[in-house]
């Protein structure tokens, strides 16, 4: 796996009373540097959703399906939610991220996180 991967992954269900924080089977793109991929028993990640109601949060934005990202609709990346996961977590790549839609994500955590 590569930065800009797109994989489904099993997120877990919060403790106590849930939240916000998504949870359950769903696509997420790696957001991991590849330098440090191998050396790493996490995988950190942005996960998806097909709920346009994600927008109104800050730094989300569309990704459209495609042959090359695999995904099967539109999908919100929920850059807000990025989050390290145990390897074990990947159920499987089904695509990769066009140049444009990396461009984008990379701007949007720069955003996010104040870089």
């Amino acid at each position: 796996m590569t930065r800009g991967d797109v994989v489904w992954v099993r997120l877990p269900k919060p403790l106590g009373v849930p939240g916000r924080e998504q949870h359950g089977l769903r696509p997420a793109v790696v957001v991991q540097g590849d330098a440090d991929f191998g050396r790493s028993p996490t995988i950190v990640v942005v996960p998806l959703t097909t709920k346009k109601g994600a927008l109104v949060y800050p730094c989300a934005f569309v990704i459209s399906p495609s042959p090359q990202n695999g995904l099967a609709e539109e999908s919100v990346a929920m850059t807000f939610q990025i989050r390290a996961l145990d390897r074990s977590r990947v159920d499987r790549k089904v695509g990769h991220l066009s140049e444009a839609d990396a461009a984008r994500l990379k701007d949007e955590l720069r955003r996010l996180l104040d870089l």
